[in-house]
């Protein structure tokens, strides 16, 4: 997980914007991860990538597409 953010706050570092459509099939294709994976990838990659480089650092916008999921 620290490599992944490593290489990815690097991505984006060298981005001129990050634009995000998100439209998950399953909003629940993540429930059955071991908690400690969840806890790591947030710690270790999502703070790191997100929090801290592209969202201080970076111009960004995020779709949520709307889905039967989000219905």
């Amino acid at each position: 997980m620290k490599l992944y953010a490593e290489l990815d706050t690097q991505r984006m570092k060298e981005m001129d914007a990050y634009i995000g459509i998100r439209g998950n099939a399953n909003s629940a294709e993540l429930n059955n991860l071991p908690e400690q994976s969840m806890k790591w990838y947030h710690q270790y990659y999502t703070v790191q990538v997100h929090f801290e480089e592209r969202v201080k650092h970076t111009k960004w916008c995020i779709l949520r597409y709307p889905n039967a999921s989000i219905a």
